[in-house]
């Protein structure tokens, strides 16, 4: 499964997933506006069932601290998979650290 948006929604990721893994790949600015759709599109169905998730945020500018707690609620939620946050710059860690998604992710270099 491979999708980016949903029809109006103009979300900076892209997320790829198979049985195992689900791979969301971030970029630009994650502005507070879209926090509702962000969790949406993090909980479909389709998603679940794979036992890890990866949050590339290589690309990402800058994350609003409304959008870090959005990625905690679903990273926290009790059916969430093991989830790992690579590439994030250390502007985009530390809001991400504020947010407390350090409690429920592991974070790589």
């Amino acid at each position: 499964m491979t999708t980016s948006t949903s029809p109006g929604q103009q979300l900076p990721l892209a997320i790829s997933a198979d049985d195992e893994r689900v791979i969301v790949t971030f970029h630009g600015v994650l502005y507070s506006s879209m926090a509702l759709a962000l969790e949406e599109q993090l909980q479909d169905p389709r998603l679940s069932g794979s036992r890890e998730w990866l949050f590339d945020m290589g690309a990402v500018e800058r994350i609003d601290l409304v959008c870090a707690y959005a990625l905690l609620r679903v990273a926290g939620a009790a059916a969430a998979p093991s989830v790992r946050v690579t590439h994030a710059n250390r502007r985009v860690e530390r809001t991400l650290h504020h947010a407390g998604l350090h409690a429920v992710a592991t974070f790589d270099a």
